[in-house]
Formats: structure tokens, sequence, C-alpha cells
């Protein structure tokens, strides 16, 4: 099993907001030279079988478009029973992972609370019972 500690969002806004940078490649500004940078402390516990790791994720928005939300994908739950990709394995009469009980499969999750510039965030699964990927409203500032 894999349990995340944390994630902390820090979404840093352009402050000229009348500076735009237009990509080479013709995309629109505001699609235009996003950065994320991620920084991930992980410890593996042998005897416990779990990997614990904290993240931290700075995401600078260059553009000219307010983020209200942001979505991020936690690849590892596909491989959990519940999992659309487990529907369709089902469906199609595969079986691969979709039986196995917890902690006999790895996944994501959050276990401390989300922070967006030091703002608490709440974190919901649009795609529910699926938790591939995790939403989070970005506090207005």
């Amino acid at each position: 099993m894999i349990a995340l500690a944390a994630l902390l969002l820090a979404v840093q806004q352009q402050q000229q907001p009348d500076t735009f940078v237009t990509a080479a490649d013709g995309r629109p500004p505001s699609t235009a030279h996003q950065r994320a940078d991620y920084r991930i402390v992980a410890r593996l516990d042998e005897a416990a079988q779990k990997l614990v790791a904290k993240g931290v994720l700075v995401y600078v928005n260059n553009s000219r478009d307010t983020l209200r939300e942001m979505y991020v994908q936690q690849y590892l739950n596909a491989f959990r029973p519940g999992s659309k990709w487990s529907e369709v394995d089902e469906r199609e009469g595969r079986v691969r992972f979709q039986h196995q009980k917890d902690p006999d499969y790895g996944y994501e999750r959050f276990t401390a609370p989300v922070q967006v510039n030091g703002v608490a965030v709440r974190v919901d699964y649009p795609g529910a019972p699926d938790s591939t990927v995790a939403h989070f409203a970005l506090p207005r500032s």
C-alpha cells in the first residue's frame, strides 16, 4: 500500500496581468509556459510493506486565465478494486487485481490535509468510487 502523507500545492498567479506569453507552436497564451515542480520524499517500511511519501507541488500559472480548480492523477489507484479499469476488466472477463483485499494492492491516498498557499482545501474524486483523479477547488486570492 502506498500512502501519501501530504501534497501541498502552491499556485502562484502572474503578478502583471497585462503581460502574456505566447508559445512558439501557436498555442494560445492561456496555455503557454505553465510550470510544475515536484519534490517528493519517500520512506520504505519493508516490515510493514508500505511506502510512505510526502510531496510538494509548486504550480506557476503564467497565463491570463485565473485557475479555479486543479486535477491530480493518482495513477496507482487504477489498480485498485472499484476503479474504472477494474470495471472494464470485469465486463470483459479479465481478472487481474479486482478481488485483492486491502492491503494487498498498491494505491495512493491523502492522509494529511491538502493545502494551497497555506489554505486547507477539500479533496474530492469526481469519478467516485474510482479514485484515479483527485480534484481541488482552489481558494480565491
